[in-house]
């Protein structure tokens, strides 16, 4: 009755009994006579390799033929890339994946090719000597490179990705919009919803930001909406700040952290289902967080019914250019603006007005089921109990500057 160990890896692997002391240095392929039913422990080692303890039996009249694989031992090692965001591969095909902490990596003990790929600024390669027992320090890899903000591009652009450049999208980090760029001349076309402006610039060393030339009038205030300067709003002489879009459903669970919408289908839609009263803490809780960001303009409210009819000049009435006629509502800016740049002011919701006797309020502006004269019932104004709320009543803020 005997063990045979074969297809032992590596090789040069020593082989010895645990159970029985004076049973060392086993040769590969040759028997180890063992009796039946007994069991017998066995420890497989070799230098650079994460050891191996078998328990071994054999029964009667049999030979039984053992093959072991030892796993490599793999060193901690930390890798530092600069900028972040490169993914490393070992060799240049394995990927690298961190288990003991960011950055940490586990690597054999022997020569190794790294290699960084970064989305945005290429490949670096580093072969590096990996050693069993010490710490081993890599040379970070450290790319050339500028930092490119995008927080002041408008979020319909840049929360869709729409930065281009050739065929590429610039992806960054969509919550701070920051992405990292090769040094140099750079096109970058900004697609938004219903136009594209082509941006040349250079990219340098440190900080830099991407200009649009067509957005003076547009503002984006701490929770990344977009906000119009539209004339006279106020009155006359009196410009105030009007939201490019209906509050979506996004933003409002950001403010208020409530999902109140009868409707699904994407954040971007319009938030409905809200009533005059939350409709009113939501701009007060927007006005707190302008000013806790250190962005505060002024203040937020919801428009009187004398400003909703001025910046509503201009808004088509047809059909084709507002969600009516449908089942739900849309996303937000899915037509074309008017000619303040407002989107959505007839049609998809109605919006709640400032306007009310203490007991109801008006809201107005046409909605998603809204099915004929359009333009009639858009402007025509209908009164709730400021705890009313429906599926087809939703909200625009307008900032008050401050004087």
């Amino acid at each position: 009755m005997a063990l045979v160990f074969v297809g032992v890896f590596p090789t040069n692997a020593s082989i010895r009994s645990v159970d029985q002391p004076g049973l060392t240095g086993i040769p590969i392929g040759q028997p180890v006579i063992q009796k039946p039913g007994l069991t017998n422990a066995f420890l497989i080692e070799a230098l650079g390799y994460e050891s191996c303890r078998t328990n071994l039996w054999v029964e009667n009249r049999k030979t039984n033929q053992i093959g072991v694989s030892l796993a490599r031992t793999m060193m901690p090692v930390a890798i530092p890339v600069d900028p972040p965001g490169a993914k490393l591969f070992l060799g240049g095909i394995n990927e690298l994946v961190a288990t003991e902490g960011a950055g940490v990596y586990r690597l054999p003990p022997e020569k190794v090719l790294l290699v960084a790929n970064h989305p945005r600024l290429g490949s670096l390669t580093n072969e590096v000597e990996i050693k069993l027992g010490v710490s081993n320090v890599v040379a970070p890899f450290k790319f050339s490179y500028g930092t490119l903000y995008l927080t002041n591009l408008a979020r319909e652009i840049t929360n869709v990705a729409e930065v281009i450049e050739g065929k590429e999208a610039v992806v960054g980090s969509r919550a701070s919009r920051v992405s990292y760029e090769k040094l140099g001349a750079h096109t970058y076309v900004l697609q938004s919803r219903f136009a594209s402006e082509i941006v040349v610039t250079n990219i340098a060393v440190g900080d830099n930001w991407l200009l649009s030339t067509n957005r003076g009038n547009e503002v984006i205030d701490s929770i990344g909406m977009l906000l119009v300067r539209v004339s006279d709003v106020l009155g006359p002489g009196k410009d105030g700040w009007v939201g490019k879009f209906e509050v979506t459903q996004k933003e409002y669970e950001e403010v208020m952290g409530a999902k109140p919408s009868a409707h699904a289908g994407g954040l971007d839609l319009p938030v409905e289902n809200v009533t005059w009263a939350q409709a009113k803490d939501f701009c007060e809780k927007l006005t707190q967080k302008d000013l806790t960001a250190g962005m505060a303009r002024g203040e937020y409210r919801l428009p009187t019914l004398e400003e909703w009819n001025r910046f509503a000049e201009g808004t088509s009435a047809d059909a084709k250019d507002a969600v009516v006629n449908t089942s739900q509502p849309a996303p937000v800016g899915s037509k074309r603006p008017n000619d303040k740049g407002l989107c959505d002011v007839f049609g998809n919701v109605m919006e709640w007005l400032w306007d009310g006797d203490g007991t109801n309020n008006r809201y107005l502006g046409a909605a998603f089921s809204t099915r004929f004269n359009i333009a009639v019932r858009a402007r025509q104004p209908e009164e709730r109990s400021s705890g009313w709320a429906d599926g087809a009543v939703g909200f625009r803020v307008l900032l008050v500057p401050a004087q």
